[in-house]
């Protein structure tokens, strides 16, 4: 009985030792705050140039620094448009990096931010054009908005997206 009740013993403590590093090494891997707000799926409304869409996109986290999303235009103009992509942080520049390609196209955003920016400028540099733009992007737990600036033949171009969580 001894044996047994020390064999409990150290399996407990084994246990609660494992869950203690766990928890440690999980809190020292915390995600970014933009992208903590990310898993899920959002409903998407998007006003600009070609009139008003709608959509979905779906957030899953793949590690704590990288979410991967698909996403579906469902009304409006590009109806039937879909696509994937990821969103990733890099620590060592804090900058995040989007890359995401679909039937609309693709292409690789970057932007410095903190770790716990909820607010984030991201650039297109690739491909390397220079009607080009840039989204800033607005995290909160229930909503995301962005609005986006580009050139289209030489004309700046603006759109406003607003994503609820579903």
């Amino acid at each position: 009985m001894k044996l047994l009740c020390l064999g409990a013993t150290l399996a407990i403590s084994l246990v609660c030792l494992s869950s203690a590093a766990i928890a440690t090494a999980q809190a020292a891997a915390a995600s970014p705050a933009a992208l903590n707000v990310l898993p899920g799926t959002w409903n998407c409304t998007a006003h600009g140039p070609n009139g008003t869409s709608s959509g979905t996109v779906t957030f899953t986290q793949v590690l704590p620094n990288l979410v991967r999303f698909d996403y579906v235009v469902t009304g409006g103009k590009g109806t039937g448009h879909k696509g994937a992509g990821e969103w990733l942080y890099d620590t060592k520049k804090a900058e995040y990096v989007a890359l995401s390609a679909g039937s609309s196209g693709w292409g690789v955003s970057r932007g410095a931010a903190s770790a716990g920016a909820v607010t984030v400028t991201l650039t297109d540099t690739y491909p390397n054009d220079p009607t080009n733009g840039t989204t800033v992007f607005h995290f909160a737990p229930s909503t995301i908005n962005n609005t986006s600036d580009w050139k289209k033949d030489g004309k700046p171009m603006h759109s406003q997206q607003t994503c609820t969580k579903a």
